[in-house]
């Protein structure tokens, strides 16, 4: 009776192992993406690993383990992987995005720049690889490199809100008030219900001694839920 469990025991072990050596890389591709779905990434990064394994130039098994690593906050595998996809290859501008975003939230800011630049000079019509590039030099206070990629954003897409803001803040800044004041009313408009345009718009209207106006302004970012106003309230609308 005992050989005959451990004759068994044996005759499964070697039956899975012949279900995954006879497995396909796409077959080890989809099972990661189906535990990438229900968020088991630890799982589903060794489903990716399989699949490379058998195919070492598999991309997209790549960029979905690479997803997995920045899920689980490890970014330098994170790094490596979309690494290995650019040198597969070297025009893959979802692959230096990917990775520049990840430069950007480890703070490597040049990095993430020259990222988003090569992306830019592989594709030159990619509008999100601007604005990318756009927010990260904000973060670094270059604004007028930040102006230039807001401003190309927009040819794109004339109502995007992140530009349209942060062109109308970057003017506010250079006390260009006429182009501030143009930027966060198109912004507004197409975001009536964001209370910390409104609040950006009042700073506006201060810097050109429309106390009234702002403080209207002021008092509707209040009643959207701006609390950071309320001290500025008391302190320029005392009438």
């Amino acid at each position: 009776m005992q050989n005959k469990k451990s004759f068994s025991f044996i005759f499964i072990i070697l039956c899975l192992a012949q279900f995954a050596f006879g497995q396909s890389a796409k077959e080890f591709y989809v099972a990661g993406n189906m535990k990438l779905e229900t968020h088991r990434y630890s799982e589903a990064v060794i489903d990716f690993s399989k699949a490379i394994k058998k195919d070492k130039n598999y991309v997209e098994a790549y960029s979905q383990r690479a997803l997995c690593y920045e899920m689980l906050n490890n970014f330098k595998r994170a790094v490596q992987d979309y690494t290995k996809i650019i040198k597969i290859n070297s025009n893959n501008t979802a692959a230096y995005i990917s990775r520049g975003l990840i430069f950007r939230k480890q703070n490597k800011y040049t990095e993430a720049i020259a990222d988003f630049t090569k992306c830019i000079e592989i594709r030159k019509d990619y509008p999100f690889a601007y604005q990318h590039r756009a927010e990260t030099y904000m973060l670094i206070n270059d604004f007028e490199k930040a102006k230039s990629d807001f401003l190309i954003l927009l040819k794109y897409f004339p109502n995007n809100a992140k530009a349209l803001t942060s062109l109308s803040e970057i003017y506010l800044l250079e006390n260009d008030n006429l182009q501030a004041l143009i930027s966060i009313n198109v912004a507004i408009e197409n975001n009536p219900n964001d209370g910390d345009l409104f609040f950006i718009r009042a700073k506006i209207y201060k810097n050109q001694n429309d106390i009234k106006n702002a403080c209207i302004d002021l008092q509707k970012a209040k009643s959207m839920g701006i609390s950071k106003v309320e001290d500025l309230i008391l302190e320029w609308c005392k009438d």
